[in-house]
């Protein structure tokens, strides 16, 4: 298949991308394959398949570690795999499960309960502010939360509480090279909160004031999930102080088969811990962890609070996807 203009060209943009959400990797890339679907004749099933995997794996190397986009990237291998049964051309077949996830599904079916099969009825990028709405019950005004790094979900539920009238105060961790804490600050500058930024080396030792500790993530695993290097120090720290911890994650965090990885590009990308360094310095630029799944680490999910244990049913779920 001769192209003018191959598709991994059109995604170099999102191959340098450090600061786009999972979710908006995944809408941009969604809108870029269905238009270059577009473009395309009708063609031999196996044929499209075979170029789809190889335009696709550069995407795949720098932000297949999100969980998110892995998943959305199954699904893809899931319609070419399946596309004998459809009895239509794969190029069709493929540009209507883009457009689900895209947000094209009727309003009866804007639901998280999608199980994960192409073509299927059901959101496929579930409301991330629907994480809050089990946590205000039994919450106090003017709470203390910790936030040890930037999270678009956290940040939404931050939002909630605001519009709840329980105004809660931030401590909000410096975040890593990537100076997430800034971020979140500027996010939720419009509430008008009562907010500190602290250098993430204090965080362990500030936690014992907060009442609570959220954090987001990345990725779930089946048994650690992804945070920002240092999170281990500051949940431990609460868990000493008896400060309840609890990961906002919607259940597209839950990696397909719990195949955790950490991103290569951190690792090799030395300038998020120094642009120029002395010679015969090993720089380690590595910013994420894996921080165990602990029984005292609560979840907050689209369905509600759940255990590790609960979730890790759902991840049981997610593998009989393969």
């Amino acid at each position: 298949m001769q192209l003018r203009l191959p598709l991994s060209r059109k995604l170099e943009g999102l191959l340098d991308d450090r600061t786009s959400t999972a979710e908006e990797v995944v809408l941009e890339a969604s809108e870029i394959l269905c238009t270059w679907l577009g473009t395309l004749p009708d063609s031999d099933a196996l044929q499209l398949g075979a170029l789809l995997g190889t335009e696709l794996d550069p995407l795949l190397a720098v932000h297949g570690w999100r969980a998110p986009v892995q998943l959305w990237m199954r699904t893809i291998d899931r319609v070419v795999g399946q596309s004998p049964r459809f009895q239509r051309p794969l190029r069709a077949v493929l540009m209507e499960e883009l457009g689900l996830w895209l947000g094209g599904v009727d309003v009866a079916d804007f639901q998280a309960d999608w199980n994960g099969e192409p073509l299927a009825p059901g959101r496929r990028l579930p409301r991330r502010a629907n994480c809050a709405q089990a946590l205000v019950p039994g919450m106090e005004k003017h709470e203390i939360i910790a936030i040890p790094a930037f999270s678009e979900t956290v940040a939404l539920a931050v939002e909630h509480l605001a519009q709840s009238g329980l105004q809660p105060k931030l401590i909000l961790g410096e975040g890593g090279p990537t100076l997430g804490g800034r971020l979140m600050a500027r996010r939720l500058e419009h509430l008008g909160l009562d907010m500190r930024l602290i250098y993430d080396a204090g965080m362990p030792e500030k936690v014992a004031e907060a009442d609570r500790l959220w954090m987001g993530t990345e990725a779930i695993g089946a048994d650690s999930l992804l945070a920002t290097i240092g999170t281990g120090n500051v949940f431990q720290a609460a868990r000493k102080s008896q400060v309840p911890c609890t990961v906002l994650a919607t259940s597209d965090k839950l990696v397909p088969m719990g195949d955790l990885r950490l991103p290569e590009w951190a690792e090799k990308e030395t300038y998020l811990l120094w642009e120029a360094p002395v010679s015969g310095l090993q720089v380690e630029s590595q910013f994420y962890e894996r921080l165990p799944i602990q029984e005292t680490l609560v979840f907050a999910t689209e369905f509600g609070i759940q255990s590790p244990a609960q979730l890790a049913m759902s991840a049981l779920r997610t593998d009989d996807l393969a």
